[in-house]
């Protein structure tokens, strides 16, 4: 077998399995986009209430933050591969059901709620087995390459499908474009019936004979003696929250600070995904050079400092190209270094943790990203009644700055304590070697 140092995207493609992954991903995540983007003109088109869009997309995120932790356990012992196929076509029978009442003239805000909630419990069992069905396709050797080109992948998805769907919403409508994304649902799903996959058996035989709720204690337990995954889950959660700010007022800010208009906005978010295509690119070869701890924390100073450029961009009087110059800069930091924490977060994960607790501690480490959204969401809702998208975005980016760049002194301490321990171990050896040299000559 290779090593992961010989290992190149082309060896990787050469595998009709993980072919077969990467197309299942790519329509996914274009199926996804552009419901997404149907979604929202859908919502505001049946409700014309802001504040109804705000419910309908906070009940999105809650059914994945209760039901997560809960899936996982169940997901575990069964056929991970079924579990994706069937989910697929749930997913796509609900959406079509969905349009068809749309059509009728039926579709109003409380079925919208109950067919999102029903999504994303649908999704809540999807999200763990999805997880440890690659963990369980891809060899450990080559999951750094293939998590690299699934992120690749994925981002040319979403830059394909955000062109393509305002032209399908204008031309076609937007049923026509939710029926695209039930679509996809089952072309995923039968893409993914014909990889071959044999379920693997527990490393611990023990884990077959678990109940349920065994099966739930024993997985968080295992998060809770497993420090690097509390790491993890903290670092996703911080992440989140910092972005919020951004995620929340992007559009609010470039109107009020930049004093532009919709084009403006592409103009940030085409680079932005440009920017997170070559973090994606470069991803596993960060992964195997540098140690995650610090790649982690350098990732989040420079989006931290992106935030703020961000923030004052549209306000400094330097000249006319000056905002398009921040703005450039932080969407190209914010895609790349946000695109090299995703996919370092993800390699780590599957190195630091066992098989046998893939779908489990996955789940409730969706469950907290998750969490961490609707809640930082809430929190600038609150900040936004005493202060402007500039002061909300620079003080996020500032709290980022600080928050990593602690996290990369207390790494390099880490590393340097390593360093000496193993320095110190050296020298011990080479004096009892020297010692026995001593006493062998003695005796001869």
């Amino acid at each position: 077998m290779e090593t992961q140092g010989k290992i190149s995207y082309l060896t990787v493609l050469k595998q009709t399995n993980i072919r077969r992954l990467l197309i299942s991903s790519v329509i996914n995540r274009f199926g996804d986009c552009v419901d997404a983007i149907a979604f929202t003109w859908l919502v505001y088109q049946i409700t014309g209430s802001a504040t109804w869009t705000a419910v309908i997309f906070a009940m999105n995120q809650l059914p994945g933050v209760v039901l997560l932790p809960f899936a996982g356990a169940w997901v575990e012992s069964r056929n991970k591969k079924k579990i994706i196929v069937y989910t697929d076509f749930i997913r796509g029978l609900i959406i079509a059901g969905f349009v068809c009442l749309f059509f009728l003239g039926k579709a109003n805000p409380y079925l919208m709620i109950l067919f999102t909630v029903l999504i994303t419990t649908v999704e809540s069992i999807n999200q763990p087995a999805e997880s440890a069905f690659v963990r369980e396709l891809v060899c450990p050797e080559y999951y750094p390459t293939v998590q690299s080109l699934r992120m690749v992948a994925g981002q040319m998805a979403t830059i394909m499908s955000t062109a393509s769907a305002g032209v399908i919403i204008a031309k076609l409508g937007v049923n026509v474009a939710m029926l695209i994304d039930v679509a996809t649902f089952y072309i995923c799903g039968f893409i993914i019936l014909f990889i071959k996959y044999q379920q693997r058996e527990f490393d611990d035989e023990s884990i077959n004979e678990q109940s349920y709720m065994t099966k739930l204690a024993e997985g968080l337990k295992y998060i809770k003696r497993k420090k690097m995954v509390i790491y993890l889950c903290v670092v996703a959660v911080a992440y989140n929250f910092f972005l919020s700010p951004y995620n929340c007022l992007l559009t609010p800010h470039i109107i009020d600070f930049y004093r532009r208009d919709a084009d403006f906005q592409s103009f940030c978010l085409s680079w932005n995904w440009t920017a997170a295509i070559v973090g994606s690119l470069i991803v596993a070869k960060v992964a195997k050079k540098y140690r995650f701890k610090i790649v982690n924390a350098i990732s989040g100073v420079f989006i931290g400092v992106a935030l703020v450029l961000f923030a004052i961009g549209g306000s400094v009087g330097v000249g006319r190209l000056s905002p398009f110059v921040f703005a450039l800069t932080s969407m190209v930091l914010i895609g790349t270094f946000g695109s090299i924490t995703s996919g370092v977060l993800n390699i780590e994960f599957a190195t630091n943790v066992e098989q046998d607790y893939v779908a489990r501690v996955s789940s409730v480490f969706n469950a907290f990203a998750c969490a961490s959204m609707p809640i930082g969401s809430g929190i600038v809702s609150l900040f936004t009644l005493k202060f402007n998208s500039l002061q909300i975005i620079e003080f996020s980016g500032i709290a980022c700055g600080m928050f990593f760049g602690g996290l990369l002194v207390l790494a390099y301490i880490e590393k340097n304590k390593e360093k000496n321990y193993a320095t110190s171990i050296t020298r011990e050896y080479q004096i009892m070697q020297k010692e026995n040299g001593v006493n062998s000559g003695a005796v001869g």
